[in-house]
C-alpha cells in the first residue's frame, strides 16, 4: 500500500503564531503514471485537463502522476473516508512542530512512533528516538516514512483522517 501524507509550511498570522510544518492532506494511490505519452492518454480517456498533461511537458524526464482510490482502504477494508482529501480545519494533532521549536524540529506521537526501526528511507533522522523527535537540515519536502517496517504508523494517518478529514 502506498499512502502519502502531504505537509507544508504555515503560520499563523493572524495571532502572530509561529513558523510549523502542519499536514494538510493525503493520498492512497491507486495507480502511477509515467512518462508524458503515458499521461496524455491517461488524461485525454478520463476527460481531465492536468498540468503535466498539455503544452510541450517532454521537458520533464521524471513527468509522473498519482492516481488515489475512491475510497480509503486498510487490510483490504474499504474505511468510510475518501482514498485522497485535505484536513478540514487546523489541529494541534496536525502540528509535525514540536511546541515552542523552530519548524524543522518535529515532535511525533509516541504511541505510533516509539517501536519504530529504520523509520526514514530518506534524509530524515531522529533527534531522539525515544523521544520520538527529529531534526531536518535544509528544506523539507517529500519525506519518506517506512510504513512496510512501521505499520503503526498507517494506524495513525487513518486515525488523523477519521477524525480531521
Amino acid at each position: 500500500m502506498t499512502f502519502l501524507c502531504f505537509f507544508g509550511w504555515f503560520k499563523n498570522f493572524s495571532l502572530r503564531g509561529a513558523d510549523c510544518h502542519h499536514l494538510f492532506g493525503w493520498l492512497q494511490i491507486e495507480k502511477i503514471i509515467e512518462g508524458h505519452q503515458q499521461i496524455k492518454k491517461f488524461l485525454k480517456s478520463n476527460n481531465i485537463l492536468h498540468p503535466h498533461g498539455y503544452r510541450n511537458v517532454d521537458r520533464y524526464k521524471n513527468n509522473t502522476i498519482y492516481v488515489g482510490k475512491k475510497n480509503l482502504e486498510l487490510n483490504k477494508k474499504a474505511i468510510s473516508k475518501k482514498g485522497y482529501g485535505l484536513f478540514k480545519k487546523t489541529h494541534k494533532d496536525l502540528i509535525l512542530t514540536e511546541v515552542n521549536r523552530s519548524r524543522s524540529k518535529w515532535k511525533l506521537p509516541s504511541k505510533y512512533f516509539k517501536n519504530s526501526s529504520d523509520l526514514f528511507l530518506n534524509r530524515m533522522k531522529w533527534r531522539n528516538k525515544k523521544k520520538c523527535t527529529i531534526f531536518y537540515r535544509g528544506f523539507g519536502q517529500e519525506f519518506i516514512l517506512d510504513v512496510e517496517k512501521n505499520p503503526e504508523i498507517i494506524k495513525w494517518a487513518v486515525k488523523l483522517i477519521k477524525r480531521h478529514g
